[in-house]
């Protein structure tokens, strides 16, 4: 096998391919043609495979010469670079085959094919060519598609007058393909069965089938029959004919007889009867079939307007024999004898293997009526109307608008030709051209010149179409006068040139560019605008951002087919390959009476850069986020300038970095470094220096470094504060002056630098603040508790844990619940139980303001422990809630508090029994014994229970709570003094009240701090006691002021130090539970003894809104 090309590269992928095969060929190259002419004649050449392409000669040139001198040796010209006439001067010189090359490779596998079909058993090649003549002949008298198959279902040859049919455009794409490489599998396997059968028997073979083709989906009969071939392999023929319109039909014919509103009638042509009719037909005429076959066409027809049987079935006769349909208007007969007018389309089929003639028939009666308005309209419409005959001219109906219009009479138009009112080169000749379009189905709009009675001409803009007027071809020409539109489309034209924005005009259907304005050629580059017509919207699209002409033309349909407007972005190109971004606004338009694509453009490619340089340090935020220090940051920053904002010069300066009140540089560019050797490196600037005013203004400034140091490359430089960390600044010796795109990037890099700079401090500042707490947190006694709020992680606890729990932190830190386990039994299901109801309602995100816990906790040693522990919920960064825990040991207090209960029962009950008793036999001593000891003893013990008495009332202030209501103090004075008038004597009690004062406290002890005070005022006073509430700045005080002798002062000083001392006077108790209840009110208490006693009672209002109302 001998292979010839110019490109080296191509005969060794020939060669590769065919060595590659199964059973390889023993394959020479050559890349001369001369040559390759030499290596014929050593005469061991089989086959022979050519480019056409070739040096100091084509392909066929080489071919000629190979006839010439080699006679017959097999030549396959396999080129890419083919047309139909190098295929007609190698068939001419007598090429064996011709495959086309593909890019890539492609083509190989038809090429190897064709080869093998070539080839004998014994190797040698067998000549298979075509005679031209008998070709020609063969395709022009069967236009089916043929294909050559073998035995594998694969092509080996098509034969084909064209592609519609095809799968591919090219038909060589088909060869060397499988039926299962291209067609859907059921397909592949009853096609591949097919040609089994045929193979087998030897008889031809009938398939039908659907496939979706160049055309569309299409149905086709395959017949397949065996093909006599010398070889190994066995070949079929395959014609495909293609049958849509056949199925169609029947399709139709199913279709339209079962389930169309119009109504249906089977005729035999041959018999002359009525065969079938459907339910429409039944229906439009009243009658039932047998009816209907008894009156036959004749009985169901308007004879006396001339419908008569005879002359339908002549119709139904020549619609059989010519199997050509006609359509026709019948007059018919109601069974209500009401007549109607029929549309009939008469149509040969075959149904049942019989030759019918199938009537589908629709009432037009209304159309018919409405055709009687036919005048009305015409006259009345806005355009001028002309009929005319399409071959000769002559105008036969015109309405008045056209006459006026032309500045004639309807009379005089009519009889005469078109011409009449055609302008100068404007003959009817010419119109003849737009008639002939107009034939094909398609109306035509085109502009024209008239030219009126009185010689004058004026623009129209005509809309021609062919129509069927009473059974007669004629042209309806709907004329308008479009002189002011000219007008207004060269104002259009001044305009169009004269704005800034640039303007595009497209076609809607391709997106091509039409038109386009000065400002649009400019901004591309071109001269004019042919250029960018030849260019098209490909050549003037970035098509490689996805900006392709498949997208203009989806673009514009969707323009057209909503009307609304839409803003795009779009990449161009201008003619040196400039890529430059537009704003375009794209609507549709009619301009010059064609729908057209208007699209106004904007240069958008300065805020592109931005956008894109923006983006760029968005993303590179990233190394300034995870940045730990401020030289981390200060190198981001520097690093970011370079990458990102291309500039080559970056610095970073910290204020206080090396020595306070400095600015010193952290960060830079190699560049600046470079640029400075020789002087230490960038500079520091001090108070004084310009750049330090820069840092202390912390605005952006630009200027000239030229003007500030002798010797420097830089005219431009930039300093932007970062408030009060320090400056960003940066310079290139390449840039004259930064644009407003760098110099916006810039401040955003600072902006981000800035923020890094804040959060670096910021959590300097947290981690100094965590060391001083947990300094703190290790010194102290109570437990400080820290954890997730689902108590699955603790996240620190201090060292008093181990102290107080005598357990290590580390099994708390393994087990956040941990402490639980050592609860005291008596405590533990409680407080396991309250502990889960403050989980659920933290994961539920609706914690109360703070949780208190108070138990017994048992030690590894056995000991018992009292804790009372507080949480609460708070707020971490970045939104986290954390729940921590102050845990104090109680044991003491709640040793003392069990004294104190001890003593007060004692005090209650076994003192106050004994004094009884003691006091009953006192008074028995009474009456018996004649002195005053009785007397005595009887006076001590009632102050003893009086005592006892006080004592019991302060052990209930204690336990008082904190829970605060409204007051109203008036009423409670008041209450309080009636309470009190039994104990009262000649003592007068005085009250001095406002009409309302009205505050937010505890109500309770408010009443015991005034009711002890009234009891002291009005057992010592010695005729009055007055009680008085005044108004004060935090709410109010209260004021009982008595005439007695006054409190002795050793009494007050413990109550006002707050400390106990020897009690001297029975009112001790009684002062003391007057402080508590005070204190209870978070009030203030005075005494003023120097004439008798005043006691002041100050008393908040814990609400003052309450007080405001």
């Amino acid at each position: 096998m001998l292979c010839v090309d110019g490109d080296p590269e191509e005969t060794q992928r020939v060669a590769a391919a065919l060595q590659g095969e199964p059973e390889p060929f023993h394959v020479v190259t050559e890349t001369d043609p001369v040559e390759a002419l030499d290596r014929l004649s050593s005469g061991d050449i089989d086959c022979l495979v050519a480019g056409y392409d070739l040096p100091t000669m084509d392909g066929v040139t080489f071919l000629e010469s190979v006839r010439e001198t080699h006679g017959d040796v097999p030549f396959i010209l396999f080129t890419g670079s083919g047309s139909e006439a190098v295929a007609s001067r190698a068939i001419s010189a007598g090429v064996t085959d011709y495959v086309r090359s593909r890019p890539g490779g492609g083509g190989l596998d038809a090429l190897v094919d064709r080869i093998r079909a070539l080839l004998s058993h014994d190797g040698a090649a067998t000549e298979w060519a075509y005679d031209e003549a008998q070709f020609e002949r063969f395709v022009e008298a069967f236009p089916d598609v043929v294909f050559a198959i073998n035995e594998e279902g694969r092509y080996v040859d098509v034969i084909a007058g064209g592609t519609d049919s095809l799968l591919f455009d090219d038909p060589e794409e088909l060869l060397g393909s499988r039926f299962h490489d291209l067609l859907p599998v059921e397909t592949a396997d009853r096609s591949l069965d097919a040609i089994q059968s045929t193979l087998e028997t030897g008889e031809q073979q009938r398939i039908e089938y659907q496939l979706e083709v160049q055309s569309g989906t299409r149905w086709f009969e395959g017949r397949v029959g065996p093909l006599d071939a010398s070889g190994s392999t066995q070949t079929v023929f395959w014609i495909a004919r293609d049958i849509t319109a056949r199925k169609r039909r029947e399709q139709e014919y199913e279709q339209i007889f079962n389930s169309v509103n119009d109504a249906i009638t089977v005729f035999d042509p041959k018999a002359g009867e009525i065969t079938e009719i459907n339910e429409a037909y039944r229906e439009m005429l009243g009658y039932d079939i047998e009816r209907i076959r008894e009156l036959g066409i004749d009985g169901l027809s308007a004879t006396d307007e001339g419908y008569t049987g005879e002359q339908a079935w002549e119709l139904i006769r020549d619609v059989a024999e010519t199997g050509e349909s006609k359509t026709v208007e019948w007059r018919a007969k109601q069974r209500n004898g009401d007549r109607i007018w029929l549309e009939a389309t008469l149509t040969p089929a075959e149904i049942g293997g019989e030759r019918r003639v199938l009537s589908i028939q629709r009432d037009v009666t209304d159309r018919r009526e409405l055709e009687r308005t036919y005048r009305s309209v015409f006259e009345n419409v806005s355009d001028g109307l002309v009929v005319h005959d399409p071959e000769t001219g002559e105008i036969t109906d015109v309405n008045d608008r056209f006459s006026s219009m032309n500045g004639y009479d309807r009379e005089q138009l009519m009889g005469e030709t078109i011409d009449v009112v055609t302008g100068p080169d404007h003959d009817y000749e010419r119109a003849k051209k737009m008639v002939e379009q107009a034939r094909e189905g398609e109306s035509q709009l085109f502009e024209w010149r008239n030219e009126r009675a009185d010689g004058t001409t004026f623009p129209v803009e005509v809309n021609l179409s062919v129509i069927d007027l009473r059974g007669e071809e004629r042209v309806l020409a709907s004329v308008r006068d479009i002189t002011a539109r000219k007008r207004r489309e060269r104002e259009y034209e001044q305009i169009f040139d004269g704005v800034n924005d640039a303007i595009v005009i497209q076609d809607p259907e391709t997106g091509e560019p039409v038109d386009a304005n000065e400002t649009f050629l400019d901004r591309l580059g071109y001269d004019n605008v042919d250029e960018i017509r030849e260019e098209g919207l490909a050549g003037l699209s970035a098509t490689q951002t996805g900006h392709t002409k498949e997208y203009a033309e989806e673009l514009c349909h969707r323009v057209i087919e909503t009307g609304e407007s839409e803003v795009v972005e779009w990449a161009q190109e201008t003619k040196d390959g400039e890529r430059r971004w537009i704003e375009a606004t794209v609507d549709s338009a009619v301009i010059q009476g064609e729908d057209r694509i208007l699209s106004m453009q904007r240069d958008i490619t300065e805020r592109k850069r931005r956008q894109r340089i923006i983006q760029k340090l968005h993303a590179s935020t990233n190394d300034l986020q995870e940045a730990e220090s401020i030289e981390d940051v200060c190198e981001a920053t520097v690093a970011a300038a370079e990458e990102v904002l291309n500039i080559s010069m970056p610095i970073c300066w910290i204020h206080g970095y090396d020595e306070p009140d400095v600015l010193s540089p952290v960060a830079t560019s190699e560049t600046v470094w470079d640029a400075s050797q020789g002087v230490d490196g960038p500079g520091e600037f001090e108070p004084g220096d310009f750049q330090y005013e820069v840092y202390e203004t912390g605005e952006m400034r630009i200027y000239d470094p030229s003007e500030r140091r002798e010797e420097t490359p830089l005219n431009c430089g930039v300093l932007i504060g970062l408030g009060d960390h320090g400056m960003f600044g940066a310079a290139d010796p390449g840039v004259e002056t930064f644009d407003d795109v760098t110099l916006d990037a810039a401040r955003i890099l600072a902006r981000h630098a800035r923020a890094a700079l804040d959060r670096v401090e910021r959590e300097r500042e947290l981690r100094e603040s965590e060391r001083r707490f947990r300094l703190i947190a290790e010194q102290i006694d109570e437990v400080i508790y820290l954890a997730n709020t689902d108590f699955t992680e603790v996240l620190y606890v201090n060292p008093a844990y181990e102290t107080i729990w005598g357990r290590s932190t580390e099994e708390l830190y393994d087990d956040a619940q941990n402490f639980l386990e050592a609860v005291d039994p008596r405590d533990r299901e409680e407080i396991k139980s309250d502990v889960e109801t403050m989980v659920a309602e933290m994961q539920r995100d609706d914690p109360a303001d703070s949780y208190d816990f108070e138990y017994r906790i048992r030690q590894p040693g056995g000991e018992i422990r009292w804790v009372s522990a507080t949480g609460y919920t708070i707020e971490m960064s970045g939104d986290e809630r954390r729940f921590v825990a102050i845990v104090e040991d109680v044991t003491e207090r709640k040793y003392r508090e069990q004294r104190l209960e001890v003593f007060n029962r004692i005090l209650r009950h076994n003192l106050r029994n004994q004094l009884d008793v003691i006091r009953s036999h006192a008074e028995a001593l009474i009456d018996q014994i004649d002195n005053s000891h009785p007397k005595q003893i009887v006076a001590a013990v009632d102050e003893l229970a009086a005592m006892g008495a006080r004592a019991r009332n302060t052990d209930q202030i204690i336990p008082i709570g904190e829970a605060t209501s409204e007051v109203e103090l008036p009423e409670t004075m008041m209450e309080l003094a009636d309470e009190l008038a039994p104990n009262q004597g000649t003592v007068e009690v005085v009250t001095d009240l406002p009409a309302s004062a009205r505050l937010m406290n505890n109500d309770e002890a408010l009443r015991t701090a005034v009711r002890s005070a009234l009891e002291n005022a009005i057992e010592y006073a010695d005729s009055t006691v007055r009680l008085t509430v005044q108004d004060s700045p935090d709410g109010y005080v209260v004021i009982i002021d008595d005439d007695g002798p006054g409190i002795p002062e050793e009494e007050l000083i413990p109550i006002e130090a707050g400390t106990e001392t020897k009690l001297n006077h029975g009112r001790g108790l009684g002062l003391w539970q007057l402080r508590w209840a005070v204190d209870k009110l978070n009030g203030e208490l005075s005494f003023d003894t120097n004439d008798g006693t005043t006691i002041r009672i100050g008393v908040p209002d814990r609400d003052e809104t309450a007080r405001s109302n």
